[in-house]
C-alpha cells in the first residue's frame, strides 16, 4: 500500500491547524486508515490535544537530532488507528537552525 502525506502548515497562528490535522486524522482513522500525526509545532498543540506533552529527550525533536529512534517518541492516542510523534513546547534553543533526518527500521 502507498503511503500519503499530508501536510498542515502556516505561520500564522489561529488558522486551524491542529484542529485540521487532528479531525482529519482521526476521520481517516475512523474509516480504517493507519494515521501517524508528527507534531512539529514549537507550542506542541497537537501533542496538547492528546495530553501527551513531554520533554526534550522525548520529543520528535529528539529523533530529528538523532538523540532518539522515531519510533521511540510516537505513541498511541485514545483514537485505534492514530499514533502521535509527540512534540515538546519549544524553548529558544531546541529547533536546531538546519537538520539533517535519517528514517530507520
Amino acid at each position: 500500500a502507498m503511503m500519503r502525506k499530508m501536510a498542515f502548515y502556516s505561520q500564522k497562528g489561529g488558522t486551524g491547524k491542529t484542529t485540521s490535522c487532528v479531525n482529519i486524522g482521526a476521520a481517516l482513522a475512523a474509516l480504517g486508515r493507519r494515521v501517524l500525526i508528527v507534531d512539529l509545532n514549537g507550542n506542541a498543540c497537537a501533542s496538547r490535544t492528546f495530553g501527551r506533552i513531554v520533554g526534550g529527550a522525548e520529543s520528535v525533536v529528539a529523533a530529528f537530532r538523532g538523540e532518539a529512534a522515531l519510533a521511540s517518541v510516537v505513541r498511541e492516542t485514545p483514537i485505534a488507528a492514530l499514533w502521535l510523534a509527540r512534540s515538546a513546547p519549544r524553548r529558544r534553543t531546541s529547533w536546531p537552525g538546519r537538520m539533517q533526518v535519517t528514517l530507520r527500521n
